[in-house]
């Protein structure tokens, strides 16, 4: 309205008589000009109500991820704290959750992806590290396992799931010696690791170590399930031989066991 009053005013023939007729045209312009702006920061302000900054999508994003994890729902998860990366790639606490919702979804590929990303942030941060031994487990590349678990070790992890996995990958890659150290040291942590009695005995039968697969089984029978015991003794004859009483030179299925 102000605009086509001023229009009117400055077009009056009785106007033109004071004032030049660029002078109006000149006016005119500016009026226009100004309305326009008006219009553009009000424009400006409408959208920037509208959008969320970036600090706001993240933490949108990242909380809705975090507490689809609380709900178990990885897919869902996953797919909203990849989005919190599209805004923060390097936030450490995403990326180590992300890639725990993707290894649930078997991404594991992915998920070693997010987790080398976050290990150039924080290179010796042993939750990565043990993390990404686990993912590398799943891949089979076993070499690689216990090189990220031994750093994991090397850096203060003396979690039980760490020095098994590390003894674990060490036996995949055929380094018996270096199995047994790890699955000992479980079982000083957890006797009750059952895992970790049967590994060791497997690795102390493959160096020919006998007398101590007999020892293991005599410690651990307590904590063993029958089934597995039963097990244990049908693989490893020597330890049936030494309850029973066999002589020394009775024949051990050990001494012809391939599948070890």
């Amino acid at each position: 309205g102000i605009l086509l009053v001023s229009c009117r005013f400055l077009k009056s023939p009785m106007l033109h008589e004071y004032i030049p007729l660029y002078a109006v045209r000149f006016s005119l312009l500016l009026i226009f000009v100004y309305f326009i702006v008006l219009l553009y920061q009000r424009y400006r302000r409408w959208k920037d109500q509208k959008a969320p900054t970036d600090d706001e999508a993240f933490a949108d994003a990242a909380r809705t991820g975090f507490r689809a994890m609380e709900e178990n729902d990885m897919q869902t998860a996953a797919q909203q704290l990849l989005k919190a990366l599209e805004v923060r790639p390097t936030e450490l606490l995403v990326l180590e959750n992300a890639a725990v919702c993707l290894n649930e979804l078997k991404r594991h590929e992915e998920a070693l992806g997010l987790l080398n990303r976050a290990l150039e942030e924080a290179p010796k941060k042993v939750v990565l590290l043990a993390n990404r031994g686990f993912t590398l487990l799943k891949l089979s590349q076993f070499a690689e396992a216990a090189k990220s678990f031994q750093m994991a070790v090397d850096n203060g992890d003396n979690n039980v799931s760490t020095f098994f996995s590390l003894g674990h990958a060490y036996q995949k890659i055929g380094n018996d010696a270096q199995a047994v150290k790890y699955f000992r040291l479980s079982l000083s942590k957890q006797p009750s690791h059952i895992a970790s009695v049967y590994s060791l005995a497997i690795s102390l039968a493959r160096l020919g170590r006998n007398s101590e697969v007999v020892d293991i089984m005599r410690q651990f029978r307590k904590v063993l399930p029958a089934p597995l015991f039963q097990s244990l003794l049908s693989k490893f004859g020597a330890a049936g031989a030494a309850e029973s009483g066999a002589g020394v030179g009775s024949p051990s299925p050990l001494d012809e066991a391939g599948e070890f």
